[in-house]
């Protein structure tokens, strides 16, 4: 059975000053509001990244399978958003995760994974045939099905939870339904932050 999960505490040497560095550059909202808060528009990895994922991982190889790999988001208590359970949809991503990076932060869950009731599915079927079958003919329909279901916890049940920690690095396969923890903080520097990756080989 493949992996699902890998949690390491204390990932980087000197979290506080990436996270400087983070909160002094640019910002966008490059989910175009699906998730919230804003992300960094710089990329934060280097070799040593890389390296780490591949004896973490066992790959022969490491390619950051989207643009957000290695941004930092910032997700305010009040910011908005339009989904929640979700899978992550990249076809090259093989693993998905963050680093959890605001040192003062309430208890809470970091990340959370989820079990939905009228399909028990705990996963986005990953051939075309099984998606048919669930009756998603479309990637728009797998869309509206996040922007509906997805975002009414009522209509799912919990399997697992990360609490969040700072400095905390979670990585788990990229079909399987998750959602972040509350968002929480009034400004940039008290709000959730995360470091983001997906990961292809």
């Amino acid at each position: 059975m493949l992996n699902r999960f890998y949690i390491v505490d204390d990932f980087y040497g000197d979290p506080d000053k990436l996270v400087k560095v983070a909160l002094d550059s640019p910002k966008t909202d490059i989910s175009r509001g699906l998730y919230a808060g804003v992300t960094s528009e710089n990329h934060y990895l280097n070799e040593a990244h890389r390296e780490f994922f591949k004896d973490l991982l066992h790959e022969p190889s490491i390619d950051w399978a989207t643009n957000l790999t290695g941004r930092i988001r910032f997700s305010q208590a009040n910011d908005s958003y339009k989904q929640l359970i979700h899978p992550d949809l990249g076809s090259n991503t093989k693993w998905a995760g963050f680093i959890y990076l605001s040192k003062n932060h309430p208890s809470i869950e970091g990340t959370a994974f989820w079990k939905h009731l009228r399909t028990g599915l705990e996963e986005l079927p990953r051939t075309d045939e099984s998606l048919v079958n669930h009756g998603w003919l479309s990637i728009q329909d797998v869309q509206n099905f996040l922007e509906t279901d997805g975002i009414d916890e009522s209509l799912w049940k919990k399997t697992f939870s990360v609490p969040y920690k700072y400095n905390r690095l979670v990585l788990f396969r990229p079909w399987l339904f998750h959602a972040p923890g509350p968002s929480f903080g009034s400004t940039l520097e008290s709000s959730r932050m995360i470091q983001t990756f997906f990961l292809g080989n």
